[in-house]
């Protein structure tokens, strides 16, 4: 659809895309700078001008948006429990490294896409330059047992699932990125085939 709409957009001059999927407004908005002309989206009888909406953000975060879409949740990765998109836009336009960012915007091996994601979700939790990601799950267990407050769901992940997220997160990007032209073997990124059917890894370590 994104890849039809722009080049329909740049043959023929102003377009309207309809579709109420959000996956294909990120796609747009990151890939607006191929446009010549406006591409509108309507959804829900609202239109949305893609050349408009991605000149209201900064280079960096029309560069982070399809990682940004990917990794606080997506229908092919993991939610983070009472992280929203809205705070992950905040994160990743002020507080993530963009040295971090930048690993899921290029080929990286398994080895750098697992390594960002920990320091990634370090910074989701509060960065503390002292503490690893391990050390953060297990000061705030003790602290919210302590308090009688444990909800095991709003912890830090361990560095085993947060790499695990990582790399869903960054395979969806590259399909993204590449409008659904890269071809990479999703057991590499965090996926097995169980009865015939792609399901999520598990973790491969315990807690």
């Amino acid at each position: 659809i994104v890849s039809t709409a722009i080049d329909v957009c740049n043959l023929l001059g102003n377009t309207v895309v309809i579709s109420d999927d959000t996956d294909v407004l990120v796609m747009l908005i990151h890939n607006s700078s191929r446009l010549k002309n406006e591409l509108y989206m309507k959804s829900k009888n609202k239109y949305y001008p893609i050349k408009a909406v991605a000149r209201r953000l900064t280079y960096n975060q029309v560069s982070n948006l399809l990682f940004t879409h990917a990794f606080f949740g997506s229908d092919t990765t993991s939610f983070i429990y009472r992280v929203s998109k809205t705070k992950g836009f905040q994160l990743t336009s002020s507080e993530i490294p963009q040295r971090l960012l930048g690993v899921f915007q290029k080929v990286s091996s398994v080895e750098e896409i697992e390594e960002a994601s920990v320091e990634i979700f370090r910074h989701i939790y509060g960065y503390n330059d002292s503490l690893s990601l391990g050390e953060m799950r297990s000061t705030k267990y003790h602290l919210r047992c302590s308090q009688g407050t444990l909800q095991p769901e709003s912890l830090p992940p361990t560095p085993d699932a947060a790499g695990l997220h990582g790399l869903r997160s960054y395979l969806q990007v590259r399909v993204w990125k590449t409008l659904n032209t890269a071809v990479l073997d999703p057991t590499n990124y965090g996926w097995e085939r169980v009865d015939g059917q792609w399901a999520p890894e598990a973790m491969r370590e315990l807690p």
